[in-house]
């Protein structure tokens, strides 16, 4: 007697094109995602006899969902009928499929070879429950479900699993970091508050802000300063979790166990779609952060994790999300008054990298989330697999702290020349490894280029022509060099540069170096006999030095290229 899923395969007739259709859309999609590839769809347009199974929903089979063979490492695509066909299977022995497609969980089966193979997807119902209370990642006597009992690495073996490697970035910190406090606050690092903001008034305007006065102690700006009245939006990227349910009432600084935890684990795995302006490609103007997220959490009694793995079965849906830049949208691009503070999304949408036609495309993801760094990233007493390291992403989620990352952002070139008696000194820089601008983020960083030239004896030779740095660069003021930074002044204050852009502002100049760019800059120094001796270095500053000091903020800076050359 014929088995249903023989007569499925059996009855099935469809074209060639029809089925590469199905497969090269599937594809596209993949490939727009980044890292997943599929292998084999069009076996099974070359002979019906030899589908492997049907993957069917509730009521109909499903095209174009995906199944996977963790163990051979296939992954194919069910065509219009539901059919698939996994080639090189073993002859005899228990197999564990697992299927999946938009709108489904992941699902799994096991059976024996020889057997008909029919797959029913679960399907995930499509509302968000504002409800759900949400998963805490660190481990808590008060709450049984959390990230740490499985992806974590309690006996040190430097496995970097989720939990580990998330915990030490600035996602896990984003509400607790303490240079953030303080600048929504108004003090500094500990907790001297500056006074109030002054106020004039204009007979046409009203009342406008009023720059500090020097007579009182001064800790620097912050947001609570101008609107006390205010809790503003900090926390719809800071806080998501809080911020979620109540946009412009969440204050940051006083926020739950669960939501300190910033940008944590069940946030991100609850995203199922972003939400960006068509004609720019960025966030629409006014909805930051978690505004543009579109979530999916769970009713009572549900669970639903969205992510990178159509292999990872239970509660868990593959994401092609999870592998796009787009993820990271709503909370890397934001405008204040008209001008781009935060934008290294739109930075990347604008570069080489973002063109998944060409080779050397790269997602966020690719570099501030590498693999080749693990091989699982859940215990295997917890029920994870070794996998192969370059399959995994890290949730380091590398930025500017990682020393070697920014480093190998930039490529620096001088060279020396004597020109007319004169000292000629050509100094360029490249940016061969940021998908952004450098530097990106916010407009607190700024790279400083510091050019100098010595006689023979040591002496400073005076500077002839080409850039100094301005006045607020610090210690280094007025020398030779160049400082690259997005310089915003205040309308009402004049306060510039600025990092207090919640209040009226405006773009002074942004001249940092574009992702695949370059910057060519020419010095001239005074004529001296003998050699010369030529010193450049770059360096990546953190911070604004006025709001450095005024906050008590360390003074981190990253010596990104260094060069000495000698004329003789």
């Amino acid at each position: 007697m014929q088995s249903a899923i023989g007569r499925v395969i059996k009855s099935t007739r469809y074209s060639v094109r029809a089925a590469l259709q199905s497969a090269l859309l599937i594809s596209a999609l993949l490939l727009v995602g980044g890292t997943e590839r599929v292998v084999g769809m069009d076996l099974l347009a070359q002979q019906d006899e030899r589908a492997t199974g049907v993957v069917r929903g509730k009521r109909a089979p499903v095209a174009g969902a995906l199944v996977n063979y963790p163990s051979g490492r296939q992954q194919v695509s069910t065509n219009v009928e539901g059919l698939f066909y996994l080639p090189d299977l073993p002859d005899r022995g228990e197999i564990t499929l697992i299927a999946w497609a938009p709108g489904y969980y992941n699902t799994e089966i096991e059976f024996e070879m020889g057997d008909s193979v029919e797959i029913e997807l679960r399907p995930i119902l499509f509302a968000d429950h504002p409800q759900y209370e949400w998963i805490g990642a660190h481990q808590r006597r008060d709450q049984e479900e959390n990230c740490q009992g499985c992806h974590s690495d309690p006996d040190r073996l430097a496995l970097q699993l989720p939990f580990d490697t998330w915990s030490r970035g600035a996602h896990a910190n984003a509400a607790r970091n303490p240079l953030f406090r303080s600048v929504y606050l108004g003090q500094d690092l500990r907790g001297n508050q500056s006074p109030p903001t002054r106020y004039g008034k204009s007979v046409d305007y009203g009342s406008f802000p009023l720059p500090p006065a020097t007579t009182q102690p001064y800790f620097g700006p912050g947001y609570r300063l101008d609107f006390p009245q205010n809790r503003g939006n900090c926390a719809l990227c800071h806080a998501p979790m809080a911020a979620v349910r109540a946009p412009f009432q969440t204050d940051p600084t006083v926020l739950s166990e669960e939501e300190q935890e910033g940008v944590s684990c069940d946030f991100c795995h609850k995203i199922n779609h972003v939400i960006l302006d068509e004609q720019t490609g960025l966030p629409h103007e006014r909805v930051p952060g978690v505004l543009s997220y579109q979530l999916l959490r769970p009713g009572e009694g549900q669970q639903l994790f969205l992510g990178p793995k159509v292999d990872v079965t239970g509660d868990d849906s593959y994401s092609p999300l999870h592998h796009q830049s787009r993820l990271c949208a709503g909370c890397h691009s934001a405008k204040f008054w008209g001008v781009d503070i935060y934008n290294s999304y739109g930075e990347w949408l604008d570069s080489p990298y973002a063109d998944y036609r060409k080779p050397g495309a790269k997602s966020c993801q690719d570099c501030h989330m590498p693999t080749g760094l693990t091989d699982r990233f859940t215990r295997l007493k917890e029920g994870g697999r070794v996998r192969d390291p370059e399959s995994i992403h890290v949730h380091r989620n590398s930025g500017s702290r990682d020393v070697t990352l920014i480093q190998s952002a930039v490529q620096m070139e001088v060279k020396g020349s004597r020109i007319n008696g004169q000292i000629a000194v050509d100094v360029t820089l490249r940016n061969v490894g940021s998908g952004h601008h450098l530097p990106t983020g916010t407009p607190l960083r700024h790279l400083v280029l510091r050019v100098e030239a010595l006689s023979e004896k040591g002496e400073v030779l005076s500077q002839l022509a080409g850039s100094h740095l301005p006045d607020w660069s610090g210690p280094f003021s007025g020398q030779p060099g160049r400082v690259y930074a997005k310089v915003l002044e205040e309308l009402w204050t004049g306060i510039s540069p600025t990092i207090g852009y919640w209040n009226p502002i405006r773009l002074v100049e942004d001249n940092r170096i574009p992702a695949a760019g370059e910057d060519h800059q020419r010095f001239r120094f005074q004529p001296s006999a003998g050699a010369v001796t030529i010193a450049v270095e770059l360096t990546y500053v953190r911070a604004l030095p006025t709001i450095r000091a005024w906050k008590g903020w360390p003074e981190e800076q990253v010596i990104m290229a260094a060069q000495k050359i000698t004329l003789d």
